[in-house]
């Protein structure tokens, strides 16, 4: 196969949040999470492959005390490090000391417009605050490209807009994600989403079509939501079960954090890394027959990976992160100038 554009590794299960639509926390981690050397060593191989992005997710995965010791091996080997992270234990000498390791890029998760919303997802309380001030943290280390992450649910619809005026306001980037209901089993993502709390009921479906329609008029106007108009629109048939896009797994890699193979972050391991067997994991018969697997999967998911992201171009990023005091309407569309 050919090699995978990036590598995402979960570097722990543990998390510091309660977020209703993450059973990780619950669920006691692998008995062994991957050693610093260990990951250094995953990051070596995939330099020497040609891999150019490696993103770090957990569980939380600033709780791991070696983390900026591994950004700063992945940015020495020039592969670009990027975390996701709900952004609560990003203090201003963190946001600095992540911009000096030489990180990337960053998601920093917020699923609520208000307080009372966003702190009952994540749960909690306090959470909303420490995550505005992560992003004024990160926001100023302008090496760092930052985006806002939004996971779409039924708690959150009407305040999806509202979220994409903060980002704005906040002049950064935002991208959202439908929720995907999954029990931790393997194969079983949206097997039973119907009767979960956080999918969109039918007498709901109206609201969530106004607030996705509100996003696309507002993408349209200033650009600053980085899913395609297309995700956006199919959204409304991924909540009323009719999404049928076919799974296109195998671009990306994904490890868990005691170097298991995932085929996908839902399905089951199929091999180890360690020991030095990045490609050879990849290229086994047993990932081969799971991707072929994938590509009938009946529990439709719908991941950023089947919709090419919209770039954000750098006119728009620079002109973003180039006033911090707020000065200046937002742009609108083809008013920044592009790359």
């Amino acid at each position: 196969m050919e090699r995978p554009w990036d590598i995402g590794i979960r570097v722990t299960w543990r998390c510091n949040l309660r977020c209703i639509m993450c059973d990780i926390w619950k669920t006691r981690p692998p008995a062994e999470e991957l050693t610093t050397a260990e990951i250094c060593s995953i990051l070596d191989e995939a330099r020497d492959w040609g891999v150019q992005y490696f993103v770090l997710s957990g569980g939380e995965p600033l709780l791991r005390r070696d983390i900026y010791d591994i950004i700063e091996h992945a940015a020495r080997r020039d592969v670009k490090p990027c975390m996701t992270t709900n952004g609560v234990l990003i203090t201003r000498e963190v946001a600095r000391r992540l911009a000096g390791s030489g990180l990337h890029s960053m998601d920093i998760s917020l699923d609520g417009a208000s307080e009372a919303t966003a702190d009952a997802i994540r749960g909690v309380p306090g959470a909303y605050g420490r995550t505005l001030q992560a992003m004024e943290h990160m926001f100023k280390e302008k090496d760092v490209d930052l985006w806002i992450a939004t996971v779409i649910m039924n708690q959150n619809l009407e305040e999806l807009l509202p979220l994409a005026r903060l980002a704005a306001e906040a002049r950064l980037p935002i991208k959202y994600q439908p929720v995907v209901v999954w029990d931790l089993e393997p194969y079983t993502q949206n097997r039973n989403a119907a009767s979960s709390p956080m999918w969109v009921p039918p007498e709901r479906l109206g609201l969530l079509d106004k607030a996705l329609d509100g996003l696309i008029d507002f993408k349209r106007q200033y650009r600053t939501i980085n899913n395609p108009i297309e995700m956006l629109q199919q959204m409304k048939s991924y909540f009323r079960g009719t999404f049928d896009s076919p799974c296109i797994a195998g671009g990306s890699m994904a490890l868990d954090s005691d170097g298991s193979l995932l085929p996908c972050w839902y399905w089951g391991a199929v091999e180890s890394v360690r020991g030095g067997r990045l490609r050879e994991a990849w290229d086994s018969p047993a990932l081969a027959a799971d991707f072929d697997r994938m590509k009938s999967c009946s529990n439709k998911c719908m991941l950023n990976c089947h919709f090419p992201a919209d770039p954000i171009d750098r006119g728009l990023r620079d002109w973003l992160r180039g006033k911090p005091d707020g000065e200046g309407e937002l742009p609108r569309d083809g008013s920044h100038g592009a790359e």
